[in-house]
């Protein structure tokens, strides 16, 4: 980066990957990563791996990849959370890749450079290479297809061609069509840009298709195996067109600017600057009237405004649905970041930023006092010192006698890896002594209660199973009654499970208990430590032997 010493640049990359190499330890979070984690154990110790694999039984939601990925982990090094969160972390590090490169291609070597550093420092990926789920895998391949057919319509070259291919059936195999989606329009854009509107109708593109449908083969295949051509149908359009049509079962509240405020802390901490400049992009798109010489600008916009109004327009909205279009974006965002460092007429609004930046920054700050003193009050002098380390170069680099380059950027990513510290070496773990699951599967491995004995009853966990490596049967009030009746059995339940035991007759032993709470729909209340034991509910292991 210009401007930047040396030695900063490498305390900032060791920062880097002691923050992203925390994450790797903690533990998979419930609902949804700690299913797919639980899936990929059940597939990599599967008998039949590829069947497990192409068809998870009573599954018709996500793609495969993800367990694929997960599962040759846990075949290679065992099962673990690293092994899980592993591949996830290597995609996105691919992702980061193509970002620079896309970013050296459409503009220069140092707005690469840039978009790399703020992909790498929003909040979004560095969540969520911690609570691992589809999205950081998608977001890598889609990126890498972007630039692979980038280079592609550049050069004309068939290995970039055949790049971009691969790309975009790793990113439909990752999470659907939206992997496919994000690159056409991106592409088409640039083509409408350039003028080349006779390129859609090239013959290559069609083998294109040949080379996705090859790579899709297999997982449709699997889907029709299990579900006939409703499962064809699912994956091509209901679930994910079918959100936006309304053909989809799955409905929420939100609404159509949902992303908008989402937006605000996923691209934390240049969500401003990213706004800013998407509009001062677009604004002069349509001045030049989408001149051929801005193509690039074009490809972006519309890899970028395109999708991202047509998943506010989904009937059900998450959060990280988002992320896909997070690399286009952060070229986007390190353009207008050296347009203000290097242009004396934009001296206003680099003032305007700089002093915004500051703002986020100290913001920043002041939410990780909060959270060492209020949400999880710390009494470890190795956290404060970590923290205070790059809380001192935040404010050191807002300094005057910095370069315009220095005080626009490394407040930011000090703060922001700073603070991902501290969320990932202290706040996780603390908030992770919450999720009873995985507290419950430490209890049954450290006090050895034979798994083949261990039932669920109005109470289950996806974490449980990943920890055991096992999935737990469930049992319903019928069955629950059977199996104490005639075993010896421990039952991992909450209080209202346990109360229903009591009215049927038995009176099992409690074993352990565990502090519960939903630890990725965190609130104020719980978070404040004088009201989290109202919003706080419990699970039990408990231990039943047949009455004589």
């Amino acid at each position: 980066m210009e401007n930047v010493s040396a030695r900063t640049t490498i305390l900032l990359g060791v920062l880097v990957v002691v923050v992203y190499g925390a994450g790797l330890f903690v533990t998979v979070m419930d609902i949804d990563a700690a299913q797919y984690a639980s899936m990929s154990c059940q597939i990599a110790l599967s008998k039949n791996f590829w069947a497990a694999l192409l068809m998870p039984q009573g599954y018709l939601d996500k793609p495969p990849l993800l367990f694929f990925l997960s599962a040759l982990c846990f075949k290679i090094f065992g099962v673990s959370t690293v092994a899980y969160k592993l591949p996830s972390l290597l995609m996105t590090m691919l992702g980061m890749y193509a970002t620079y490169r896309l970013g050296k291609l459409l503009y220069d070597r140092r707005t690469g450079l840039l978009a790399a550093v703020v992909l790498c420092s929003c909040e979004g990926f560095i969540y969520f290479t911690n609570d691992v789920r589809t999205d950081a895998v998608l977001a890598g391949a889609v990126i890498l297809a972007v630039w692979q057919i980038t280079e592609f319509l550049y050069s004309k070259k068939v290995r970039f061609f055949l790049g971009g291919c691969i790309g975009i059936g790793l990113a439909m195999l990752a999470k659907g069509p939206i992997g496919l989606m994000v690159p056409v329009l991106a592409a088409g854009s640039f083509l409408a840009g350039k003028r080349q509107f006779w390129m859609f109708f090239k013959w290559y593109w069609l083998a294109g298709a040949a080379v996705v449908c090859v790579m899709l083969m297999p997982m449709l295949w699997g889907l029709y195996a299990q579900y006939g051509w409703h499962g064809i149908k699912f994956y091509f359009w209901t679930q994910s067109f079918g959100r936006i049509t309304g053909q989809s079962s799955w409905r929420d509240t939100s609404g159509y600017f949902f992303f908008v405020h989402t937006f605000l802390w996923a691209f934390l901490p240049w969500m401003l600057l990213a706004y800013f400049a998407i509009g001062d992009c677009a604004v002069k798109a349509v001045k030049c009237r989408f001149a051929p010489a801005r193509a690039g600008d074009t490809l972006l916009l519309g890899g970028t405004i395109l999708p991202f109004l047509a998943l506010s327009c989904s009937h059900y909205k998450l959060p990280h649905y988002i992320f896909v279009i997070f690399p286009l974006v952060a070229i986007l965002t390190a353009r207008t970041i050296v347009e203000l460092v290097d242009t004396q007429d934009r001296r206003t609004a680099y003032n305007v930023f700089l002093h915004t930046q500051c703002v986020v920054s100290i913001l920043m700050w002041v939410f990780a006092l909060v959270c060492l003193t209020v949400f999880f009050p710390c009494a470890n002098p190795l956290v404060w010192i970590a923290v205070a380390v790059p809380a001192v170069a935040t404010f050191y680099f807002m300094s005057k006698r910095q370069s315009r380059f220095a005080r626009l950027v490394l407040p930011s990513l000090w703060a922001i890896f700073g603070i991902s510290l501290m969320i990932n070496v202290y706040f996780f773990p603390e908030l992770m002594k919450f999720q009873g699951g995985s507290n419950a599967a430490a209890s049954i491995v450290r006090q050895h209660i034979p798994l083949e004995r261990l039932f669920c009853y109005r109470a289950h966990d996806h974490s449980l199973d990943f920890y055991t490596r096992r999935e737990i049967p469930v049992l319903d009030s019928a069955r629950v009654v059977q199996t104490l009746r005639n075993q010896e059995a421990w039952i991992y339940t909450e209080r209202a499970g346990y109360q229903s035991l009591v009215r049927l007759g038995y009176l099992p032993l409690a074993v352990d208990s565990f502090p519960s709470f939903h630890v990725t729909k965190v609130n104020g209340k719980f978070l404040f430590f004088k009201t989290r034991p109202a919003m706080t509910g419990t699970q039990y292991i408990l231990h039943s032997v047949p009455r004589t």
